[in-house]
């Protein structure tokens, strides 16, 4: 039989060294979810979603499509004239997965001639689907189509802030508001 070494300052051999463990349940701790990240962009077509009903929970703003990463920024109003080659006029609807993942989709509106095209037509239509029910978008070449889940998945649990909240979260660092933000300045070619 092996003999134990006792080294000085050490536990005692029958202590239970499981139980001094970090406990990995979380159980019954109080806690809120806090979103520090919301991506601007359109859902997977893999993964079910559902769009926040009310006009509360969605607007009409100006993007702008920039860099290699295609990063969007928000353009304020006194500099949407200007810019009005590069914006694109969007509705941001705030979407949830099954996860618990918010973002915001972002759906061309009608250019200002009153024209539109089937891709943001369809993708209202699955949009306003998507308010009562779970969805999936669906490519269908010529538009975009929804896949209703077969199952009950349950309302979801959307996040406790506004929406203006979600927007100040999504945009934080891509807000172009004054003549010398560094995405104006590569458009004009002085940067």
């Amino acid at each position: 039989m092996a003999e134990t070494i006792q080294f000085p300052g050490t536990m005692p051999d029958h202590t239970d060294v499981g139980s001094l463990r970090l406990s990995q349940s979380f159980d019954g701790v109080p806690t809120e979810r806090l979103l520090t990240a919301i991506k601007v962009g359109r859902p997977d077509t893999q993964t079910f979603f559902r769009v926040r009903a009310g006009d509360a929970w969605r607007g009409n703003y100006a993007l702008i499509q920039f860099g290699d990463d295609r990063e969007m920024y928000i353009v304020a109003g006194a500099l949407q004239a200007e810019l009005a080659a590069e914006i694109r006029a969007v509705t941001l609807y705030t979407v949830i997965n099954r996860t618990g993942t918010v973002r915001l989709w972002p759906i061309n509106l009608p250019g200002p001639d009153g024209r539109d095209n089937e891709w943001f037509i369809s993708a209202r239509a699955v949009a306003d689907i998507a308010t009562t029910c779970w969805v999936r978008l669906q490519n269908n070449k010529s538009h975009w189509g929804a896949i209703k889940a077969q199952i009950d998945m349950g309302q979801p649990e959307w996040p406790a802030m506004s929406f203006d909240d979600m927007i100040r979260i999504a945009f934080r660092d891509r807000v172009i508001a004054t003549p010398d933000h560094p995405v104006i300045l590569k458009l004009q070619g002085r940067a």
